[in-house]
């Protein structure tokens, strides 16, 4: 499986090597030679976000996405991993800055859920039996994680818990699905 990485910035072929190889699988994760498991993405209209782009890009790429408000990112990301979700992540992304090039970190964005009671907003498990109303949320977190750090975090992102700890959390955003959940039998799975 692929990850999205979304350039909000132009990027060099010396840009883009520097990311992808400190943030790529080693091949002791791989168990074989190292890979970049990234589709760059540029242009709001990309073509072959169903083939890795790897370690290097053959030139320079301007960005359509310069300057992009989260919200623009956010949508077109839908847009793009839904439609190819058996070789792209569909439940987080990367996105590379004018920032990166600098501090050499990545925005990796999370996309998880949560469920809070209606009463109080207090977070619970689903799947526990109450009579309490509660709303799905789903929920987007971005983590500013240093190049080196980036493999083990998405990695860690994919497994069951996700994070145990959140060092690089910059920020999160709810947005309720308005679908109220029904917790009164114990046998429903979300």
């Amino acid at each position: 499986m692929n990850a999205l990485v979304f350039a909000t910035c132009d990027l060099t072929p010396e840009d883009w090597s520097d990311f992808a190889k400190a943030a790529g699988m080693p091949s002791d994760i791989t168990g074989g030679e190292p890979i970049a498991p990234f589709v760059l993405v540029h242009a709001r209209s990309p073509t072959g976000l169903d083939v890795e782009t790897g370690f290097t890009i053959r030139s320079s790429v301007k960005t359509e996405f310069s300057n992009a408000p989260w919200e623009d990112i956010k949508t077109a990301f839908i847009q793009f991993a839904e439609p190819h979700s058996r070789v792209v992540h569909t439940t987080f992304f990367l996105t590379l800055d004018e920032q990166s090039k600098n501090d050499r970190r990545v925005v990796i964005v999370h996309k998880t859920h949560e469920y809070r009671t209606a009463a109080d907003g207090r977070e619970v498990d689903p799947s526990v039996p109450s009579k309490e109303e509660i709303t799905k949320f789903v929920v987007w977190k971005r983590h500013r994680v240093p190049f080196e750090k980036a493999c083990m975090t998405y990695c860690l992102l994919q497994a069951d818990g996700g994070l145990d700890e959140e060092p690089y959390l910059q920020s999160v955003d709810r947005e309720p699905t308005g679908m109220a959940v029904d917790r009164s039998h114990s046998s429903r799975h979300f």
